[in-house]
């Protein structure tokens, strides 16, 4: 079964991103970058990192270069999710990143749908 890793620092979305892709596929949920790259740190082998812009402390831009720099190609496994809001550092990043970008409010296919199409086509 393929693996998840949800970073969202959002409880009410994270439980929502958890029900629904949950039974499809095996998920982890982690509220900040420190805990996902801990989670990395255990096992690098998720099939998906489906990863909040705009966490506390470290963003999710923090999250993909250190994971990018500890392994190599794992960079191409993240899906973004943004809040919108109006930062051109964010903009300008995710403009570069040939990553899916998901904004806040989304509907939940958006997110079932990019998550099969990064896993059908890896």
């Amino acid at each position: 079964m393929q693996r998840i890793l949800i970073v969202e620092d959002e409880p009410m979305l994270a439980q929502v991103l958890d029900r629904t892709l949950g039974r499809e596929y095996r998920v982890r949920i982690t509220h900040d970058a420190r805990t996902a790259m801990a989670a990395l740190e255990e096992d690098a082998g998720y099939h998906a990192i489906l990863c909040d812009v705009g966490l506390p402390e470290l963003t999710g831009i923090d999250l993909y270069a250190m994971a990018q720099h500890r392994w190599p190609g794992i960079e191409r496994r993240f899906i973004f999710v943004t809040g919108g809001f109006n930062s051109e550092p964010i903009q300008r990043f995710l403009d570069l990143v040939p990553n899916a970008t998901i904004a806040k409010p989304y509907q939940i296919t958006e997110i079932i749908e990019a998550v099969a199409r990064l896993i059908n086509n890896a």
